[in-house]
């Protein structure tokens, strides 16, 4: 069994790998053209999704891979990720002050620190600022929202930087607050996690773990579904009548359909297995029992462990997540 707690492990690496299939293609190209062409009124962008569908994933690796942008020239920085806590305005500006390399983020007055996180993103031309949970500037939730919308508007007509707001369902109503919303962020895209309702989407959730098994270091009996779905050619795959999917049913149910739970349960089980081991539905029960036996979500609908359920009844509990049909 490998160490899960070094960062040089063969499960820590395949973690890394799971935002670079192409589900997340589209976000990036979405952002990266709002960063081309930024101008006038058209600010920035809104992605929505629920916990684990990989909104926080695919903006770190966003600037991770336009890294070397910032070593270009000496004083840029090509973007900066912050996130909104119940700490309120002064701890977003501390927060961005740091990101921005300030040597004193905590220095100065609320209002000094605004004008400054303005001041140095113009300075170092940032190309884009990642807010997540976005949505706790909306009304009901931890900042005031008349303060929070102003705000965003003079970021947004202050800078040059691209905004992309990260958020659940709700976090699309920002773009509904008022005209001047709607034209700063006219663009609203979404990351839904998974699920078996239909062929079509079934066949995506077969792509996606087909794009992270390349990466895999171990041999995976567990998916041979999977292979039975290629078409003649090896080229492609599709949804075959003649070819059970239980197991892939099974491996729906443990993540929820959520890429950052897939990522983990996968990259949990190489960290619990050998090289010259294969990941099959025991150990997958293993794993899981472990890793999820005190997940929260899952206790307060009952925890199950899938890998262990008759087909009928892994079935039958997607159906109540609403993941199948």
């Amino acid at each position: 069994m490998r160490n899960s707690n070094d960062t040089h492990s063969d499960g820590y690496k395949f973690k890394q790998h799971y935002s670079y299939v192409d589900k997340f293609d589209s976000i990036m190209t979405a952002i990266a053209d709002n960063i081309r062409y930024r101008f006038g009124e058209d600010c920035g962008i809104i992605v929505a999704g629920e916990s684990g569908t990989g909104k926080t994933t695919l903006s770190k690796r966003f600037l991770q891979d336009n890294c070397e942008k910032d070593s270009e020239e000496k004083d840029g920085v090509f973007g900066i990720y912050v996130e909104i806590c119940g700490s309120g305005f002064e701890a977003l500006y501390e927060d961005m002050l740091e990101q921005l390399h300030c040597k004193n983020p905590k220095l100065g007055s609320v209002a000094s620190k605004k004008r400054r996180v303005i001041e140095l993103i113009n300075a170092l031309d940032v190309k884009v600022v990642f807010i997540d949970e976005a949505q706790e500037g909306l009304p009901g939730a931890v900042l005031p929202s008349s303060g929070y919308i102003k705000l965003l508007k003079e970021f947004t007509n202050k800078t040059n930087a691209s905004w992309v707001l990260l958020g659940p369902e709700k976090v699309k109503s920002i773009a509904d607050i008022d005209e001047q919303m709607s034209e700063r962020f006219t663009r609203t895209l979404t990351l839904k996690a998974f699920d078996c309702r239909g062929n079509e989407n079934t066949e995506e959730l077969m792509e996606f773990i087909i794009g992270l098994l390349v990466k895999l270091p171990r041999k995976v009996p567990f998916f041979q579904c999977l292979l039975d779905s290629m078409n003649e050619t090896g080229s492609d795959f599709e949804y075959k009548d003649n070819v059970d999917y239980e197991n892939l049913f099974r491996f729906l149910l443990a993540t929820k359909g959520r890429a950052r739970r897939i990522a983990r349960l996968l990259s949990d089980c190489i960290d619990d297995t050998c090289t010259h081991e294969k990941i099959t539905a025991n150990v997958l029960a293993k794993t899981y029992e472990k890793k999820y036996r005190n997940d929260i979500e899952s206790i307060n609908h009952g925890w199950i462990n899938p890998f262990k359920l008759p087909k009928s009844k892994v079935i039958e509990q997607l159906k109540l997540w609403g993941l199948y049909a």
